[in-house]
């Protein structure tokens, strides 16, 4: 069985031996397309896992049995390690974050695990907030009457091309677009917070007003996508081109100059199918049907100290009961890297 336990902060190690248990629901007829991950001889793995919170899901008490359906990515030998870059997210950090917003107010804090920041006009509108996480020096800065107003009518909101434009040229009037944003109009996605007046005698919406539009910016390392709470960068647009709001968790990174092990797709599978890893799905789910599989760098949360960043797998598919009925897909990560440099010393170093 896997033995998982939480280790230097960051990220978590853990040895699994990857074995094939005969369970009922490893039994089930296949179709002709499927492809079970194979049998291998029982090996050890020394894993690394990003600190991925667990799902709130239950799930299923023993893992389903994972049917590796998608071509799987194709994965280097060796994966980058990259390490966070300390910070001091002090008054003048927050006052610098503060000053590219215009706010005059002194900060307060910190308190607890934030800074925060208020101004307050005679008109609603000029009411800002601004709150700074000590842990990461994300922030959020929002004129909050705006951004949370009730509507009455549809606001006139920008293009998406128009919004895109908007959202970038803020970002860099202020100084707080990456350097390593992914901000092509292409690459970047769009979300449109609605409000909704809905009949619940009718069961129908009476009425649906979109209230911004936001522009969210991913950000890639080493070419795999970054996930995770912590791979936030979005601007939120209002009537008539107004900024109403941004939000950032972006920590700046270097690589660590060592190069991890790879663990290879199908023994990424296996290891969810002795229970590694973390994963999302119905309590009843005893078939996973794996639609989807990438391999991804993850980000925690704002409130978290973070000192490494590592690669991890994400998969994704279709889940079937022991009676073949279909369930709500789920959705799992599994480790990707393994611990070599730090136990085994097999690391490459680069030059």
């Amino acid at each position: 069985m896997t033995a998982s336990v939480p280790s230097r902060g960051s990220w978590r190690t853990g040895a699994a031996k990857i074995l094939l248990v005969c369970t009922p629901f490893a039994m089930t007829t296949l179709h002709a397309a499927q492809k079970p991950v194979p049998a291998k001889a029982p090996v050890k793995l020394d894993y690394l896992l990003p600190r991925i919170p667990p799902y709130r899901s239950e799930g299923p008490a023993v893992p389903p049995r994972f049917l590796l359906e998608a071509r799987p990515p194709v994965t280097p030998d060796r994966l980058e390690a990259y390490e966070v870059l300390p910070s001091t997210v002090d008054a003048a950090f927050v006052q610098r974050i503060a000053a590219s917003f215009d706010l005059k107010a002194v900060p307060r804090g910190p308190d607890g695990d934030r800074w925060e920041l208020t101004e307050s006009g005679e008109d609603p509108s000029r009411r800002r907030t601004l709150t700074v996480y000590v842990a990461s020096g994300a922030f959020s800065y929002a004129v909050e009457d705006l951004l949370f107003a009730r509507a009455d009518q549809q606001p006139r909101l920008p293009s998406e091309k128009e919004a895109h434009e908007l959202a970038v040229r803020s970002l860099k009037e202020r100084g707080l677009l990456p350097s390593d944003a992914l901000i092509d109009l292409q690459q970047v996605h769009f979300s449109r917070p609605t409000l909704i007046e809905r009949s619940v005698k009718e069961k129908k919406n009476l009425k649906e007003i979109v209230t911004s539009i936001e522009v969210r910016f991913p950000r890639a390392l080493d070419g795999y996508r970054v996930r995770g709470p912590g791979a936030k960068l979005y601007v939120a647009i209002g009537e008539g081109g107004k900024v109403l709001g941004v939000s950032k968790v972006w920590r700046d990174v270097t690589k660590t100059g060592t190069r991890l092990p790879s663990i290879q797709p199908e023994d990424a599978i296996q290891l969810l199918q002795q229970g590694a890893g973390v994963l999302d799905a119905d309590p009843l789910c005893e078939q996973a049907q794996v639609l989807r599989m990438e391999v991804l760098y993850w980000m925690d949360g704002p409130k978290a100290p973070q000192r490494n960043v590592l690669p991890v797998y994400r998969v994704e598919g279709r889940c079937l009961s022991a009676d073949r009925k279909a369930l709500r897909d789920f959705q799992a990560y599994a480790p990707a890297v393994l611990n070599a440099p730090f136990g085994g010393g097999r690391g490459e170093r680069q030059p």
